[in-house]
């Protein structure tokens, strides 16, 4: 069975939460960072997928699998991930075992670390930055949401195609229809 990937998301006020982090010990592990993905479908797998990302001095390979109620529930995102060593080779090997490139996308991250859970400051292309709280357990995700104030009942869980569609009103379909989502031109892409 896939192990289970505790994190919520957040959208936040970047420098306010960071000063929250700095005041508890938390520190930043991974300066602000453009990194990249290449999303491949599985056939006759609606919720799984498989994504390679240069994170710039990381590279992995992962299996990313939606449960039940994955946009209300922590538990639900479950992940296998590897390190590999060349981002271009392991999209080749996808392709070449057949799988189907469906989207290319960037973002920039940082990453701060609180407790035993990192703190992702994420930037994407079209829409608000937004955290992501990942850690150990859900207690631990908990816990360090409440250490910053932030309300579990605001978190969202699961792909951020659906903050994609809460600003556009674009269907996951729509969504997954998108070959590409650069800061370059995800204007025309969304409307």
């Amino acid at each position: 069975m896939m192990p289970i990937e505790f994190e919520a998301k957040f959208f936040v006020d970047f420098g306010e939460i960071k000063e929250k982090i700095r005041k508890m010990g938390g520190v930043c592990v991974r300066g602000r960072g453009f990194m990249r993905r290449f999303v491949f479908g599985i056939p006759g797998q609606a919720d799984q997928w498989i994504r390679v990302r240069d994170e710039g001095d990381y590279i992995a390979l992962s299996l990313k699998s939606f449960h039940a109620n994955a946009e209300h529930a922590i538990e639900s995102v479950r992940e296998l991930e590897v390190k590999v060593s060349d981002f271009g080779t392991m999209v080749q090997i996808l392709e070449l075992l057949g799988y189907t490139k469906s989207l290319y996308m960037e973002n920039y991250r940082e990453i701060w670390k609180l407790k035993d859970c990192l703190v992702m400051f994420d930037d994407l292309p079209g829409i608000e930055p937004f955290i992501e709280i990942e850690g150990p357990s859900k207690v631990s995700v908990e816990t360090v949401a409440s250490l910053l104030g932030l309300d579990m009942n605001r978190a969202m869980y699961g792909s951020s195609w659906q903050f994609y569609r809460d600003k556009y009103g674009i269907t996951k379909e729509q969504f997954n229809g998108l070959k590409e989502l650069t800061f370059a031109r995800h204007p025309g892409l969304l409307k």
